[in-house]
């Protein structure tokens, strides 16, 4: 099960990229990017300081 879940954040960080590629030229980037990583890992593994 442990590993199920870390697959599973992985794969969403591979979503996370391909999302991130299709809106490089926008200003709020890092902070869609932040929003996103805390969605999904959660507030213990997010470690992007704005």
């Amino acid at each position: 099960l442990k590993y199920k879940f870390k697959l599973n954040q992985l794969s969403n960080i591979v979503e996370i990229g391909k999302y991130m590629n299709a809106y490089l030229s926008d200003d709020n980037l890092i902070s869609m990017i932040n929003d996103m990583i805390l969605g999904i890992l959660g507030v213990t593994y997010s470690t992007i300081f704005i």
